[in-house]
């Protein structure tokens, strides 16, 4: 079975939660001692494991380790009043709304309409025509004659292509086509963006509590372990499969993903019923 005294690296991995594995256990002024942790460090691992998809990191994993299962419960138990507690400030909605601002999509540049793509691109064309008739000045008669014909020949092409009405039809409409994939893909960046950071930061805490209670449903209190390469393995193939975080959790132990769990759902539901 597992050694969860082990000496093999503790992780936090628990979500929002689980991003407080190693903090808190009494009140926040002695617990931040205890785990050498500033409270400026503190709100941001909390601040972090919200924004970044709940993968943040909190320190003190060998004094978590340490505790026993009762006393990682509790610590658990404390990371999330912590964690809760500071999410509550308008220190916290502040931060979050500055995050927000500096993260959204950039606007999108003006489009330029058709006329002012063909302007453009016949002010381009004309500059190469000069610059390739000044190069033939300095080059010699056989290079001459060649840029001088290769400059007459663009300037046939290019009065052909104005003068054919379907083709000119055909550009705009590819101009324009373009145009709008661009508004569309832009707008569809704002509007992803708008639903993964909604304005109200609570709504973001619940997604994560969400996310949290999913992953942490099926933690074992016990699973049979065998070391392969170096390393303790699942036997159970679907369990071997997890992800990190959920492994994490199992090192944790049951007392700790229960309190987490617990700690989690008072949150949501909290959360919840102020919609």
């Amino acid at each position: 079975m597992f050694d969860r005294s082990s000496s093999r690296p503790l992780a936090a991995g628990f979500a929002l939660l689980a991003a407080l594995a190693a903090p808190i256990v009494t009140v926040a002024s002695d617990v931040l001692t205890q785990f050498r942790l500033s409270r400026p460090a503190a709100e941001t691992h909390v601040f972090d494991s919200v924004w970044n998809d709940g993968l943040g990191y909190f320190g003190g994993v060998r004094t978590f380790k340490a505790l026993s299962a009762d006393a990682r419960a509790a610590a658990i138990t404390g990371a999330a009043a912590f964690a809760r507690a500071y999410c509550e400030t308008d220190a916290f909605r502040t931060r979050y709304a500055k995050q927000r601002e500096t993260s959204r999509p950039a606007p999108l540049p003006p489009l330029k309409s058709w006329a002012e793509s063909q302007a453009e691109q016949k002010a381009q064309f004309e500059k190469s025509l000069a610059d390739m008739r000044a190069n033939s000045a300095k080059a010699t008669p056989e290079i001459r004659k060649m840029l001088e014909e290769t400059a007459d020949s663009l300037v046939k092409q290019q009065q052909a292509m104005d003068k054919d009405a379907a083709l000119q039809a055909q550009m705009k409409k590819g101009h324009e086509m373009a145009n709008e994939l661009k508004q569309q893909n832009w707008a569809k960046s704002v509007k992803e963006f708008e639903q993964k950071y909604p304005e109200n930061p609570n709504a973001l805490i619940a997604t994560r509590l969400r996310e949290f209670l999913a992953m942490s449903a099926d933690v074992p209190a016990t699973a049979e372990l065998v070391e392969r390469d170096g390393k303790l393995r699942f036997v159970d193939r679907k369990l071997e499969g997890k992800s990190y975080a959920w492994k994490q959790l199992f090192r944790a132990g049951k007392p700790a993903v229960d309190a987490a769990r617990a700690a989690a759902t008072d949150w949501l539901t909290a959360l919840e019923g102020t919609r």
